[in-house]
Protein backbone atom coordinates (compact mmCIF):
# COMPACT_ATOMS: atom_id res chain seq x y z
CA UNK A 1 0.00 0.00 0.00
CA UNK A 2 1.18 3.60 -0.73
CA UNK A 3 1.16 5.50 2.22
CA UNK A 4 0.27 9.50 1.70
CA UNK A 5 2.27 11.43 4.48
CA UNK A 6 1.23 14.75 3.18
CA UNK A 7 -0.87 17.49 5.51
CA UNK A 8 -3.96 18.65 4.80
CA UNK A 9 -4.69 22.08 5.66
CA UNK A 10 -7.86 23.07 7.41
CA UNK A 11 -9.22 24.92 4.48
CA UNK A 12 -8.79 22.00 1.91
CA UNK A 13 -10.77 20.00 4.71
CA UNK A 14 -13.53 22.32 5.01
CA UNK A 15 -13.38 22.27 0.83
CA UNK A 16 -13.95 18.64 0.93
CA UNK A 17 -16.66 18.45 3.37
CA UNK A 18 -18.11 21.38 1.35
CA UNK A 19 -17.81 19.26 -1.92
CA UNK A 20 -19.47 15.92 -0.62
CA UNK A 21 -21.83 17.82 1.07
CA UNK A 22 -22.93 19.30 -2.46
CA UNK A 23 -23.22 16.18 -4.00
CA UNK A 24 -25.53 14.46 -1.30
CA UNK A 25 -27.76 17.58 -1.99
CA UNK A 26 -27.37 17.10 -5.47
CA UNK A 27 -28.14 13.14 -5.83
CA UNK A 28 -31.04 13.96 -3.22
CA UNK A 29 -32.67 15.78 -6.42
CA UNK A 30 -32.15 13.56 -8.70
CA UNK A 31 -33.36 10.83 -7.47
CA UNK A 32 -36.38 12.72 -6.16
CA UNK A 33 -39.19 11.80 -8.23
CA UNK A 34 -41.47 14.69 -10.09
CA UNK A 35 -44.18 16.50 -8.09
CA UNK A 36 -46.46 15.00 -10.27
CA UNK A 37 -45.35 11.36 -9.89
CA UNK A 38 -44.75 11.63 -6.10
CA UNK A 39 -48.44 12.70 -5.71
CA UNK A 40 -49.78 10.38 -8.26
CA UNK A 41 -48.00 7.65 -6.46
CA UNK A 42 -49.51 9.12 -2.78
CA UNK A 43 -52.98 9.23 -4.49
CA UNK A 44 -52.72 5.80 -5.53
CA UNK A 45 -51.80 4.80 -1.94
CA UNK A 46 -54.62 6.68 -0.45
CA UNK A 47 -56.97 4.90 -2.81
CA UNK A 48 -55.51 1.75 -1.78
CA UNK A 49 -56.22 2.49 1.56
CA UNK A 50 -59.57 3.42 1.66
CA UNK A 51 -61.10 0.81 -0.95
CA UNK A 52 -59.25 -1.57 1.75
CA UNK A 53 -61.74 -0.87 4.14
CA UNK A 54 -64.75 -0.02 1.95
CA UNK A 55 -64.18 -3.75 0.29
CA UNK A 56 -64.68 -4.81 3.73
CA UNK A 57 -67.49 -3.15 5.01
CA UNK A 58 -70.91 -4.72 6.34
CA UNK A 59 -72.57 -4.01 2.93
CA UNK A 60 -72.33 -7.14 0.15
CA UNK A 61 -71.29 -5.70 -3.00
CA UNK A 62 -67.26 -5.87 -2.60
CA UNK A 63 -66.55 -6.12 -5.74
CA UNK A 64 -66.19 -2.50 -7.19
CA UNK A 65 -63.82 -1.84 -4.23
CA UNK A 66 -61.79 -4.74 -4.48
CA UNK A 67 -61.68 -4.09 -7.85
CA UNK A 68 -60.33 -0.78 -7.10
CA UNK A 69 -57.96 -1.75 -4.68
CA UNK A 70 -56.33 -4.37 -7.14
CA UNK A 71 -55.83 -2.14 -9.95
CA UNK A 72 -54.27 1.23 -7.55
CA UNK A 73 -51.92 -1.38 -6.22
CA UNK A 74 -51.28 -2.66 -9.81
CA UNK A 75 -51.05 0.62 -11.09
CA UNK A 76 -48.88 1.51 -7.71
CA UNK A 77 -46.35 -0.92 -8.83
CA UNK A 78 -46.20 0.12 -12.54
CA UNK A 79 -45.23 3.45 -11.95
CA UNK A 80 -42.86 3.34 -9.20
CA UNK A 81 -41.22 0.63 -11.13
CA UNK A 82 -40.84 2.64 -14.09
CA UNK A 83 -39.49 5.44 -11.76
CA UNK A 84 -36.42 3.04 -10.49
CA UNK A 85 -36.06 1.86 -14.35
CA UNK A 86 -35.62 5.30 -15.55
CA UNK A 87 -33.38 6.36 -12.91
CA UNK A 88 -31.51 2.94 -14.13
CA UNK A 89 -31.29 4.02 -17.73
CA UNK A 90 -29.60 7.51 -16.68
CA UNK A 91 -26.83 5.27 -14.74
CA UNK A 92 -28.04 5.80 -11.25
CA UNK A 93 -28.51 2.60 -9.42
CA UNK A 94 -30.64 2.74 -6.30
CA UNK A 95 -30.97 0.14 -3.53
CA UNK A 96 -33.76 -0.52 -2.71
CA UNK A 97 -33.04 -2.54 0.68
CA UNK A 98 -31.44 0.00 3.65
CA UNK A 99 -27.93 -0.37 4.33
CA UNK A 100 -27.33 1.27 7.30
CA UNK A 101 -28.75 1.24 11.08
CA UNK A 102 -30.74 3.83 10.71
CA UNK A 103 -32.22 2.65 6.90
CA UNK A 104 -33.80 0.18 8.57
CA UNK A 105 -35.27 1.96 11.69
CA UNK A 106 -37.00 4.51 9.08
CA UNK A 107 -37.65 1.37 7.05
CA UNK A 108 -39.67 -0.75 9.49
CA UNK A 109 -41.46 2.54 11.03
CA UNK A 110 -43.00 3.84 7.71
CA UNK A 111 -44.06 0.66 6.55
CA UNK A 112 -45.18 -0.33 10.21
CA UNK A 113 -47.12 3.29 9.68
CA UNK A 114 -48.41 2.28 6.69
CA UNK A 115 -49.68 -0.90 7.43
CA UNK A 116 -51.25 -0.18 10.70
CA UNK A 117 -52.77 2.33 8.83
CA UNK A 118 -54.27 -0.20 6.22
CA UNK A 119 -55.49 -2.60 9.15
CA UNK A 120 -56.70 0.02 11.72
CA UNK A 121 -59.05 1.50 8.80
CA UNK A 122 -60.46 -1.73 7.57
CA UNK A 123 -60.90 -2.91 11.48
CA UNK A 124 -62.52 0.42 12.18
CA UNK A 125 -64.85 0.82 8.82
CA UNK A 126 -66.15 -2.64 10.41
CA UNK A 127 -67.35 -1.63 13.36
CA UNK A 128 -69.20 1.39 12.02
CA UNK A 129 -66.95 4.39 11.97
CA UNK A 130 -67.98 5.32 8.60
CA UNK A 131 -65.15 8.28 7.95
CA UNK A 132 -62.05 6.80 8.79
CA UNK A 133 -61.37 5.45 5.35
CA UNK A 134 -61.19 8.76 4.20
CA UNK A 135 -58.96 9.56 7.35
CA UNK A 136 -56.46 6.59 6.76
CA UNK A 137 -56.42 7.68 2.62
CA UNK A 138 -54.88 11.25 4.05
CA UNK A 139 -52.91 9.64 6.20
CA UNK A 140 -50.88 7.21 4.12
CA UNK A 141 -51.03 9.94 0.79
CA UNK A 142 -49.47 11.95 3.24
CA UNK A 143 -46.49 9.86 4.92
CA UNK A 144 -45.54 8.32 1.14
CA UNK A 145 -45.71 11.64 -0.53
CA UNK A 146 -43.10 13.48 2.43
CA UNK A 147 -41.37 10.32 2.22
CA UNK A 148 -40.90 10.01 -1.23
CA UNK A 149 -39.76 14.29 -1.42
CA UNK A 150 -37.43 14.02 1.64
CA UNK A 151 -35.81 10.90 1.09
CA UNK A 152 -36.11 9.75 -2.12
CA UNK A 153 -33.02 7.01 -2.12
CA UNK A 154 -33.26 5.87 1.17
CA UNK A 155 -29.98 8.06 1.52
CA UNK A 156 -28.27 4.94 0.03
CA UNK A 157 -27.35 5.77 -3.91
CA UNK A 158 -24.46 4.78 -6.16
CA UNK A 159 -23.52 6.54 -9.60
CA UNK A 160 -22.49 4.15 -12.28
CA UNK A 161 -19.71 5.51 -14.74
CA UNK A 162 -20.10 4.36 -17.77
CA UNK A 163 -17.14 4.66 -20.07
Amino acid sequence: MKQNNNQISIDDAREALASIESMKQKSKEICRPPIWLNLFLALLLGIETMSLALSSGANTDHSLWTFVMIVSTALLVIFFSAWVLKLRYDGIKLKLSPQTLTEKIIGFVAGFMVAATLMGTQYLYQTGVSWIPYAGAIMNAILVSYLLYSSPSGESFSKEIEQ
